[in-house]
Order: structure tokens, then sequence, then C-alpha cells
């Protein structure tokens, strides 16, 4: 393998392990946010079940 196609292979490699790492990261960080979100689900009583409550921004 020549020095270009060296460079370019290692620069590709170097790529996907950061693709790799970053994704990792991210489902690491929604998975730590998993029980905060389930008990907050739990705290507000399902408002998303259409259960009567409606939930509405204030306008500005």
């Amino acid at each position: 393998m020549n020095g270009r196609r060296h460079l370019t292979s290692s620069m590709n490699e170097v790529s996907r392990d950061l693709i790799v790492n970053s994704y990792s990261k991210r489902k690491q960080a929604l998975q730590d946010m998993l029980p905060t979100l389930t008990e907050l689900q739990r705290a507000l009583g399902g408002l998303g079940k259409n259960n009567g409550v409606e939930v509405r921004w204030k306008d500005e």
C-alpha cells in the first residue's frame, strides 16, 4: 500500500471510530435519562394518553 492509500485508510478508520464512539455516547446519555423520564411520566399521570387533560403553551 502506498503512502497516500495508507493515509486515506487510516483517516477512514479514525472517522469510523469517532462515529461509533459518538453514537455510543449518545445512546448512553439517552439510557441514563430513561429512569428520570419514566418517573416524570408517572408523576404527570400519563398526560399523553388522552385522559381528559389538555396541556397548552402560553401564547407570547
